[in-house]
């Protein structure tokens, strides 16, 4: 991963001994605190373990996809600022996220509506539309990837945000201690019990409840397969072993 110490980063860095080799591990911390309008969320992740605040709603939904999916392994609201200089004027401007993604692939994010980042809307902010072309110059610079997420993919599936939204409270909950209620949910998946509800009326030395809490459990955290990408969650939910 390139960086450029010129650059304003809110960063630590630290060092990491592997066959006598020390590697370098850049990590991210957020630069923006305050100044997030009226319209903010404070909440709190478990996959990072911190409270992250988000700038208005469309943030919101957009955490709840990156805190809910298992290929993320670690991600930061507002990560960096940067300077960049488009056309001769100096663009001050902030990153909206970070993503690390299981494998190893990084990438930074912007997170806006259409209209803001459309040239030929009337509703355009051209500040949003320097932030995003000053940011995609310097990622592309410094050699690292970039998104700009607007409403129509973050909210392109609104059952399934909605049913993350639910799953929510489910994660980071731990689950070596429930092996074998989870070995005897997907006991009754391979003999044909596709339903949540089939599983609880099969499985009556666990309590419906505790059954229902562990099969969220592991759609959340990716290993179970689901229908809730067109179903609203619940009793009737499929599921299968991924």
């Amino acid at each position: 991963m390139k960086n450029s110490r010129n650059s304003m980063y809110s960063e630590y860095s630290c060092k990491l001994y592997k066959n006598n080799v020390v590697e370098e591990k850049y990590m991210y911390t957020p630069v923006v605190k305050e100044n997030l309008g009226s319209n903010r969320w404070h909440v709190y992740s478990k996959k990072i373990k911190r409270e992250v605040r988000l700038k208005g709603d469309l943030e919101y939904d957009h955490w709840v996809l990156i805190e809910t999916n298992p290929m993320v392994l670690d991600f930061c609201e507002k990560p960096k600022q940067i300077i960049y200089i488009v056309n001769g004027k100096p663009i001050k401007s902030v990153f909206d996220m970070w993503i690390k993604w299981k494998g190893g692939n990084e990438e930074f994010v912007a997170v806006n509506y259409s209209y803001e980042i459309d040239s030929t809307h009337k509703r355009k902010k051209d500040s949003a539309i320097e932030k995003v072309n000053a940011q995609r110059m310097w990622c592309y610079e410094h050699d690292f990837a970039y998104s700009v997420n607007r409403e129509n993919e973050i909210r392109k599936n609104l059952i399934l945000l909605e049913n993350k939204k639910i799953l929510l409270p489910y994660m980071g909950q731990a689950i070596n201690s429930e092996i074998e209620i989870v070995d005897a949910i997907k006991n009754k998946i391979d003999n044909g019990c596709t339903r949540i509800n089939q599983i609880e009326q099969e499985l009556t030395k666990y309590h419906k409840t505790k059954i229902r809490r562990i099969a969220y459990l592991l759609i959340v955290e990716g290993i179970l397969e689901s229908n809730i990408d067109r179903y609203p969650i619940g009793h009737n939910t499929e599921v299968y072993i991924k």
